[in-house]
C-alpha cells in the first residue's frame, strides 16, 4: 500500500512569526503619536478581552478599529491616517527564517495548511511567505478575523473544511501550534498535535518533533 504523506498544519504566530500582542502594539503607536495617556486600559478586563475578540473573529474591522483608537487616544485622522495606522501595526511581525525554511522544505513532499488567530497581521505574514524568496503555498489557510471563528475551534472548523473539500482526515493531519491547551484540544478530534514555540526553543526541536510525528523532512 502507497504510504499516504502527513499534511502539516502550522500556526502563523510564535511558529513561522514572532509578535508583539495587539495591546501593546497600539499603546506603542498611541504614545508615538502624543495621544492621551491610559491607553492601557482600554484592553483590561472584560472589555478588552471582548475588544480582542472582535478584532480577532472579524466583528470589527481594521477600519473600524482605528477609528476607534482614534477616537480614545484623542489623535486627528490627519495625524495619524489609516495607511499609517496599518503599517505601524504591522511592524512588531518579525519572520522566524529558520522555521520558515523548515516550512519550504516541508512542502516539497507534504500538502501545507495555515492557521492563525488574528487580524490583518495574519494576512501579512500569509502574503510574505508566498512572495520570492519563499514561495510558500498552502492549500488552505484559516485565518479567524476571516473564518469568524477563533481558536481552538478554529482547528476543528479546518479539520472538517478539510475533509469536505479535500478529502482530507483529520488523522492525516500533524498539528503545530505553539498553545499547550490548543494542542490537547487538537487531540481531542483526533489530530495530531505538536507543541513548538519558535520565539523560544531552535527551529531543529521542530524539525524533531516533525520526524516523531511521522513527517518526512530532509536535512
Amino acid at each position: 500500500m502507497e504510504h499516504v504523506r502527513p499534511v502539516v498544519v502550522l500556526d502563523i504566530g510564535n511558529v513561522l512569526f514572532t509578535f508583539i500582542k495587539w495591546p501593546e502594539r497600539v499603546t506603542r503607536i498611541v504614545r508615538a503619536y502624543g495621544g492621551r495617556s491610559g491607553c492601557e486600559t482600554w484592553f483590561s478586563g472584560v472589555w478588552g478581552r471582548a475588544l480582542l475578540g472582535a478584532v480577532e473573529s472579524g466583528k470589527i474591522t481594521q477600519r473600524q478599529f482605528w477609528k476607534y483608537v482614534c477616537r480614545m487616544s484623542g489623535i486627528s485622522h490627519q495625524k495619524l491616517p489609516e495607511q499609517l495606522f496599518a503599517g505601524l501595526y504591522l511592524q512588531h511581525l518579525q519572520p522566524i527564517y529558520e522555521t520558515i525554511a523548515i516550512a519550504q522544505q516541508l512542502q516539497e513532499q507534504h500538502l501545507l495548511v495555515a492557521v492563525s488567530d488574528g487580524d490583518l497581521g495574519s494576512r501579512y505574514a500569509l502574503q510574505f511567505l508566498g512572495m520570492p524568496p519563499h514561495g510558500i503555498q498552502f492549500l488552505e489557510t484559516y485565518v479567524s478575523c476571516e473564518r469568524r471563528i477563533r481558536k481552538p475551534a478554529l482547528y476543528a472548523h479546518a479539520a472538517e473544511d478539510l475533509w469536505n473539500k479535500h478529502g482530507i482526515a483529520v488523522d492525516r493531519c500533524v498539528y503545530v501550534d505553539d498553545i499547550p491547551s490548543y494542542v490537547d484540544f487538537i487531540g481531542s478530534f483526533g489530530g495530531r498535535g505538536i507543541l513548538f514555540n519558535g520565539a523560544k526553543e531552535p527551529a531543529e526541536i521542530l524539525r524533531a518533533r516533525l520526524r516523531w510525528a511521522g513527517v518526512q523532512i530532509e536535512d
